[in-house]
């Protein structure tokens, strides 16, 4: 592995650090979601830092060059964590769908006693 890929793994680990942060001091991102994005960073200055282990396992699993190995890992991981969104993302459309009938059904209950009240109201004045 060259030592110009290990700069640019560095430089790509800094810069999703420095992006994860500012996106938690700001709360605009979530702890458990931060977390993974810290972790994938720390994946990658391991990788920089000890090519070896690359090295390693790209030669267990009969990967030729150890950047087509970061290269599968990413992309793997990057897949798990859409999957786990696109279930975050389908488990909250439910909940809001719930939500959104709850508030129609207050807000219909509400509209025909308010309703009654007016006629019965409308009874007495006559």
């Amino acid at each position: 592995m060259s030592i110009n890929y290990r700069i640019v793994l560095v430089l790509g680990a800094i810069v999703v650090f420095a992006f994860v942060l500012r996106k938690l001091k700001k709360t605009e991102m979530s702890v458990a979601n931060s977390v993974f994005w810290l972790l994938f960073a720390v994946a990658l200055v391991i990788a920089a830092v000890f090519p070896s282990v690359v090295f390693f396992f790209s030669g267990l699993i009969g990967i030729e060059s150890p950047s087509n190995f970061i290269f599968l890992c990413v992309i793997a991981l990057l897949l798990i964590k859409c999957f786990t969104l696109t279930v975050e993302v389908s488990s909250l459309r439910e909940r809001l769908d719930v939500l959104a009938q709850e508030i129609a059904l207050r807000d219909k209950d509400r509209h025909e006693r308010y309703k009654t009240k007016r006629e019965s109201v409308d009874n007495d004045v006559r």
